[in-house]
């Protein structure tokens, strides 16, 4: 369904209400990505006006430019944002575990334990989309956990995005899902496979986005904990040659010299990377 003005002015209203009934006890977690920075440009004044602190939860599981954005676009709003960083005690906690169920157990309860940290008792105001079933904001008694956008799909959010021309002033991020790089290793989680993967997805990223303005989805899993084993995800809404990946595959192996060749998902979602 195609949102109208009269929608788009409705969503906005109803969304502010949200918040503003909230405002004064609470505070807001942002995490640099599309869904949150559309809820914050939508809520700046009230966050203003009522000084609802901000905060960014630096895991070190998100692509480095994840807290750049997040800096930058508060910046942009005259927004203070207070970063928190956990990477040690994640590192610590997930270190050698292979099973990603069990990391993510790990990982959700020491982000909830932050925030109850950090918000001291106040209602916690974050992104979730309706689309999101892996929020590491698992339910709680202990805060009230506020999401303003809870019934709208990404779709809608992308569509609020250009309607307020927040794209005018912020480059929307490639989709990273929540867990971040924790959920891309497959096998044992260390800092060598982290700091891998880490290179492989900046270098393998950065080379598509040369090649196609529309992604849609493009990311590297670390396959079976191997250093010399990654699987290749695209989907795109351009079409890009065959030939290109091979030769960004041939520069990426070239440059952390494996011994194996990288794989390529060819599954039904990503089939649209072929011409």
């Amino acid at each position: 369904m195609i949102m109208t003005k009269e929608k788009f002015t409705k969503t906005i209203a109803s969304i502010s209400e949200c918040v503003n009934s909230v405002a004064k006890e609470s505070t807001l977690l942002y995490s640099g990505g599309i869904d949150s920075t559309v809820l914050l440009y939508i809520i700046k004044d009230i966050v203003k006006r009522n000084n609802i602190p901000v905060y960014y939860i630096e895991t070190g599981l998100n692509r480095e430019s994840s807290i750049e954005k997040a800096i930058a676009f508060c910046k942009s709003q005259n927004i203070n944002l207070n970063v928190v960083d956990i990477k040690e005690q994640i590192f610590k906690s997930l270190n050698g575990i292979v099973d990603y169920n069990e990391r993510r157990t790990l990982l959700a309860g020491i982000f909830l334990e932050t925030t109850k940290r950090i918000t001291q008792g106040k209602s916690v105001i974050d992104a979730t989309i309706r689309d999101d079933s892996r929020s590491l904001l698992i339910e709680t008694k202990e805060f009230e956990n506020i999401q303003p956008l809870k019934s709208l799909s990404k779709r809608k959010v992308l569509g609020l995005l250009k309607y307020l021309n927040i794209d005018k002033i912020y480059k929307a991020p490639l989709p990273f899902p929540s867990g971040g790089y924790s959920r891309k290793i497959i096998g044992v989680f260390n800092e060598v496979n982290l700091a891998m993967i880490k290179q492989v997805d900046e270098m393998f990223t950065k080379e598509i986005n040369l090649k196609s303005k529309q992604i849609e989805l493009c990311d590297v899993i670390l396959w079976q904990s191997s250093i010399n084993n990654f699987i290749f995800r695209i989907s795109s809404n351009d079409k890009i040659d065959i030939a290109e990946l091979e030769k960004i595959i041939t520069k990426i192996n070239k440059k952390f010299d494996f011994a194996n060749k990288c794989l390529v998902d060819v599954s039904e979602n990503v089939k649209k990377f072929y011409t």
